[in-house]
């Protein structure tokens, strides 16, 4: 088994759209969903629908067959419901066939040996499949493209045909302007040429104003190319006359730009700039710079080919999706694979997605905690709007930093404030991580103090308590809606104040404004149920009974789509970790005993149907030394976007997901300590029973680490210049610059 290889053998259509978003590509700054170049028939992209604002876990969306996908972050339009979207772009990898004047169709043709490969190392999509035409003739063909990791803005496509005897082609393809994003037309203009005898230029410019440029030009192959021009569509055919012995081989490339692009390029300029270097050439330079991204990244697992697979494939997302250098934006819900969460980004990206980047390339994690610090603005604007001093940052956020939280959904908009803590924990994670406070004393002082003043002016006293309370909140299980002194929230909140009262100062704070946001951060309750038992809230023990016996007929549909929605949230159930992930986030604060209490108790009334779950219950379970529990979770993490049969990642990868696979690796079996509970580099892993090897790099405190693990031993090599403290199965050991060392467990 090739482990740096996601493949599809035989084409099935029901498969389709889980297949074109796990082999999405993409660059950062582009990203293509893995789309057929030629189409499906009956498959209009342009039909025009209104989603409904609601439950997105339990959503049923328009079935299609194929869904085109092209998105560039940051380039978003106005919504009438969800406030704003990611736009989904003309779609520009068209590469239609006819022989003997049929038209290729995976689903229609008599088709042989299909075969479609993802590799991960280099990014390449490649498809090879042989065609039986209804005159006998049959053709070998291949597919293949990749998106440019070096020149961000160039996609590279070639396609290779030949054939046992003597047909006819038609080769055709351009760019298609008429699509919907979610149903929707976000073009107010749409304008389409022919920019030379081999090229099709298209500008369109947003709802919103902002302006896209696509540019796609035919190579390789001597041809008269005829410019078709449609309404919303351009479209370059030519006629080929193909022979036995002889190959037909085209080219494709496009590039693209927009108008708030950092770097003001031109798109001819960019297609120019690499005329003189074929698709090998082009693929090598992007694969070096796949290579030096795999050097910090890559986690190596010996023994278990499905989990190593899964988790390069989790990986290989983390690093298509994030946009090098650019604040205003992060990591969408859906790693620009899809439309389902509107480009939206959420409290994913402190929780889920910064760990991966902090650990393995501290400079891209920066783009993550600036963003936040670039959205204050809009943050203060919002608690304004809410009746709030301060910064309450918006649940569902687009690149503006605006609430994009439809009205439909007031109970996730209006009380899942533990995104304004969350965003506290990732700026101060940053900080422990790369071991730098001069962060939280400048640039994110001032986001501290306006978050601790909205927390101030959010707490509430009740009458004859001598503490303050955080009443009618969502925590992090969606479940249990408007509910008092969710455990979670308040430890975020007092996290928050905290902070702003040790670095209040530099960020405009007044002595008083400290010592109050140092008062509220410790009053702060965390409530429970019985001693050992932390509760997710006050009251949870008194909700319903679930009834899952009852009520959850199919345990592989969420429970949300079997019950009412005024049932789900009178019950005790919850949609994902809560006390469970509060405990993942701040270990260094309970018990084991209160650990095994809050497991024992949640875990019968956890329904998973967040994609979210599985990973902090895998933490949880190795802490508890649950090794068959963990290895469940385990599978069910590494296995959500593979899992085609039921639906994959047909709407987007769960790039949040992709985050957790790696903490479960390497925090989780692992056993590396987050900096924000040790300063010391600190490992006590646990393998599981079928892996022989375990090793990763780190980046710990700006040090170059690299971790190998085996049943009986740890090696660590120092491959940087200084020396570095760490800790393993609790015997502390410095390591010197270059070099190694290895522990006995």
């Amino acid at each position: 088994m090739n482990n740096w290889i996601l493949r599809e053998d035989g084409f099935d259509v029901k498969k389709n759209l889980a297949y074109e978003g796990l082999f999405t590509q993409g660059s950062g700054y582009l990203h293509l969903r893995g789309s057929l170049e030629e189409h499906l028939s009956e498959t209009p992209q342009n039909q025009t629908y209104m989603r409904n604002a609601g439950n997105v876990t339990v959503e049923v969306f328009k079935k299609l067959k194929a869904k085109w996908g092209a998105f560039i972050p940051g380039i978003y339009g106005k919504h009438p419901v969800f406030v704003s979207q990611l736009i989904n772009l003309p779609w520009f990898a068209g590469i239609s066939i006819e022989a003997d004047g049929e038209s290729l169709d995976m689903e229609k043709c008599s088709i042989l040996n299909y075969s479609r490969i993802l590799n991960l190392k280099n990014g390449e999509l490649t498809r090879t499949f042989e065609w039986k035409t209804a005159k006998g003739v049959t053709l070998k063909i291949s597919f293949t493209r990749f998106i440019s990791s070096s020149r961000k803005k160039l996609c590279c496509q070639k396609v290779n045909i030949s054939a046992d005897k003597s047909c006819s082609l038609k080769i055709s393809g351009g760019i298609d302007a008429d699509v919907r994003t979610s149903g929707h037309d976000h073009f107010a203009s749409v304008a389409l040429d022919l920019k030379s005898a081999n090229s099709v230029h298209c500008i369109v410019k947003s709802d919103i104003g902002d302006t896209v440029n696509i540019l796609t030009q035919f190579s390789g192959v001597d041809a008269k190319w005829n410019y078709i021009a449609g309404e919303k569509n351009g479209e370059l055919v030519s006629n080929f006359s193909l022979t036995p012995g002889k190959e037909l081989c085209i080219e494709k490339r496009t590039a693209l730009t927009t108008s708030r692009d950092l770097e003001k390029e031109d798109e001819a300029a960019i297609l120019n700039s690499a005329v003189a270097l074929s698709y090998s050439a082009l693929l090598n330079e992007s694969a070096q710079e796949w290579e030096k991204r795999w050097n910090c990244s890559d986690v190596q697992i010996d023994g278990d080919d499905n989990g190593q697979i899964a988790l390069r494939a989790s990986i290989y997302h983390l690093l298509r999706c994030h946009v090098p250098g650019d604040k205003r934006v992060t990591i969408d819900a859906k790693g620009y694979a899809g439309d389902a969460y509107f480009g939206h980004f959420f409290w994913d990206t402190e929780m889920y997605l910064l760990p991966f980047y902090l650990y393995t390339d501290p400079e891209r994690a920066k783009t993550f905690t600036d963003f936040r610090i670039h959205a204050l603005p809009a943050a203060m604007k919002y608690a304004e709007k809410m009746g709030y001093r301060g910064a309450r940052f918006p649940w569902e956020s687009d690149s503006n930093g605006d609430e994009c939280c439809a009205r439909g959904n007031w109970q996730y908009g209006d009380h899942e404030i533990h995104i304004t803590g969350d965003v506290a924990y990732g700026i101060a994670h940053y900080a422990a991580a790369l071991g730098n406070d001069g962060y939280l004393k400048k640039e994110a002082a001032t986001l501290l103090v306006e978050s601790a003043r909205y927390w101030l002016d959010r707490i509430d006293w009740r009458e004859g308590d001598n503490y303050p309370s955080i009443l009618g909140v969502m925590g992090p299980d969606e479940y249990t809606p408007i509910s008092n002194n969710n455990s979670y929230t308040n430890r975020m909140a007092a996290l928050n104040l905290s902070l702003a009262a040790k670095f209040g100062k530099e960020g405009g704070a007044t002595e008083k404004e400290c010592a109050e946001f140092d008062r509220a951060a410790k009053l702060l309750p965390i409530p429970r149920i019985s001693k050992t038992l932390v509760s997710q809230c006050e009251d949870f023990e008194k909700l319903a009974d679930p009834q899952f016996d009852k009520l959850w007929k199919n345990r592989k549909k969420a429970f949300a789509a079997q019950v009412s929605q005024e049932r789900l949230y009178r019950t005790r159930c919850s949609k994902q970790a809560d006390v469970l992930m509060l405990m993942v986030l701040f270990p260094n604060e309970f018990t084991k005993d209160e650990l095994q209490a809050a497991w024992d108790y949640y875990v019968p009334y956890c329904t998973h149907d967040s994609s979210l779950s599985p990973g902090a219950h895998a933490l949880t379970a190795l802490k508890l030394g649950l090794l068959d529990e963990a290895w469940k979770f385990w599978e069910a993490t590494g296995g959500l976007d593979l899992d085609i049969d039921h639906g994959g990642a047909e709407q987007g990868i769960h790039i949040a997901n992709c985050g957790s696979t790696w903490m479960v690796a390497v925090n989780g079996f692992g056993g590396l300590k987050s900096a924000m509970d040790t300063d010391t580099l600190t490992l006590n892993p646990v393998l599981p029973e079928k892996w022989k090897r375990l090793s990763f790099s780190l980046v710990w405190k700006g040090t170059k680490v690299k971790v190998d693990i085996t049943k009986d031993a740890v090696s660590i090599t120092n491959i940087d210049n200084n020396t570095i403290l760490v800790e393993v199965f609790g015997k502390l050991q410095e390591i010197g610059p270059k070099s190694h060392q290895r522990f006995l467990q």
